[in-house]
């Protein structure tokens, strides 16, 4: 990695960053998280005063306060991530295209692995210290409804879970669309594929695994809603997670080297 390469990939991020906290996306984002949180936090506690739940699941009305307030974030937390950050960052690339900026872009020796990992690193960043900052407020509202509670377990699964979909989905939600022209075209390309992994990525291993909705990570995590006994929501175990990571991990690497392979056609062209 040259000292140029690195100072272009870095002033694209800044950029990047700097976009997306000025503009009303992650804004939107953040709240939804904390308005979904906020419900979560009033479904456990009303739950836990339910006579029948108290019977079947005691860990509901135990010390475990902190694990069921991690699944409860965690609900609000990946409905977000799984299915709105995708869309809301598929027009970071389009919407270069449509505003005449990659054109300009073209015009300079900014080579294209620069550009899409600006683009990635500016988005990542700017979503992880937004939940940074939001984590807090979370941590006051379920102490407030609940008292006190050990927050270890909702540190756990934010430091794990919500940077892995962060880094999945909002990789995916920028590498998908590359080639389309449009911001229009790319929200409606990555909506149809976010529909089409929930409703048919669980049909066989493969599909779960590869899946965008990442079934094994989301419900391993929201097993902690019954501490007692996982097994009621989730079979999958630490391993499929890891296998779920690398199957992510390797959709972006394939996207990133096909979106690269485009930016070069596109010079080439000009």
């Amino acid at each position: 990695m040259n000292r140029l390469w690195r100072a272009q990939l870095l002033g694209v991020a800044r950029y990047e960053l700097r976009m997306f906290w000025r503009g009303p996306t992650l804004a939107v984002l953040l709240l939804m998280i904390l308005m979904l949180t906020a419900a979560m936090a009033l479904i456990v506690g009303v739950s836990r005063d339910n006579e029948m739940i108290q019977t079947a699941m005691p860990s509901w009305v135990s010390d475990q306060i902190g694990s069921l307030v991690a699944g409860a974030s965690w609900a609000a937390v990946c409905l977000v991530l799984v299915f709105f950050l995708p869309v809301f960052a598929a027009d970071l690339i389009p919407k270069d295209r449509q505003l005449g900026i990659q054109d300009l872009l073209d015009s300079t020796p900014l080579p294209g692995s620069a550009y899409l990992g600006g683009k990635l690193l500016g988005l990542w960043a700017g979503v992880l210290l937004g939940l940074a900052v939001i984590l807090g407020p979370v941590v006051l509202l379920f102490r407030f409804a609940f008292g006190e509670f050990n927050p270890r377990f909702l540190f756990e699964t934010w430091a794990v879970g919500a940077v892995a979909l962060v880094i999945l989905n909002g990789g995916l939600g920028v590498l998908l669309p590359f080639a389309l022209t449009t911001r229009r075209q790319a929200v409606t390309v990555t909506i149809i594929v976010l529909v089409v992994s929930f409703f048919f990525g669980s049909g066989n291993p493969i599909g779960t695994y590869f899946s965008a909705v990442r079934a094994p990570l989301i419900m391993y995590f929201m097993a902690q809603l019954v501490p007692d006994n996982p097994s009621l929501i989730t079979v999958f175990t630490r391993w499929d997670i890891g296998v779920c990571l690398l199957a992510g991990l390797a959709e972006l690497v394939v996207l990133g080297g096909l979106a690269q392979l485009g930016l070069r056609w596109q010079r080439y062209r000009m």
